[in-house]
């Protein structure tokens, strides 16, 4: 499990990853201020054996409401049951409350330190909670360091030995601990 902080804003993410077989979870809790509003975010990202987005739950407490997005691995997407063309091209669902879903196309892509891949992700918006497509690079600059751009962002990640993002940038998400649960039955 991890805990990560903004340094400058007041908030705060706790998530964890749990690899099982041939499915990922990245389930998480954040609470922070976006945009001037309080928010209290709760989300669970499933993703198959090769790391592709399978389906999103986002419930944002603050304000009672929810979120649903689906895909079918090759390209269908579905955002509260109604289907998305616009995100055909997209493999990742990246919530922008949270750095720790910058880890599931860390670890699909897999990239050998210089290579550089381009992607289109479902950028889920904090507070409005709207899907909208992405266009995002990845490029591996150092063993733990990637650099993410996206059009009028960009920022060097690092992640730690499983690929989690530990520090986005300095400036944004920095974790202050991570800690090992005791085993489930």
């Amino acid at each position: 499990m991890w805990q990560v902080a903004h340094p400058s804003l007041s908030g705060t993410e706790l998530f964890e990853l749990d690899e099982r077989g041939t499915e990922v979870t990245l389930k998480g809790w954040v609470v922070a201020e976006v945009e001037g509003v309080p928010l209290a975010v709760a989300y669970e990202v499933v993703a198959d054996g090769r790391w592709v987005t399978r389906r999103v739950f986002v419930t944002l407490s603050s304000e009672d409401r929810t979120l649903v997005i689906e895909h079918d691995g090759d390209g269908l997407w579905a955002v509260d049951g109604a289907e998305r063309p616009d995100l055909a091209d997209c493999r990742d669902v990246d919530l922008g409350i949270s750095p720790a879903t910058n880890t599931l196309p860390i670890r699909r892509l897999d990239l050998e330190v210089g290579e550089l891949a381009h992607l289109e992700a479902g950028w889920v918006r904090f507070p409005a909670m709207t899907v909208e497509p992405l266009a995002q690079t990845y490029e591996r600059i150092g063993p733990r360091m990637y650099r993410y751009t996206s059009p009028g962002f960009q920022r060097d990640i690092e992640v730690d030995d499983a690929g989690v993002v530990v520090d986005y940038g300095n400036d944004l998400w920095q974790a202050v601990k991570t800690f090992e649960l005791a085993a489930r039955s």
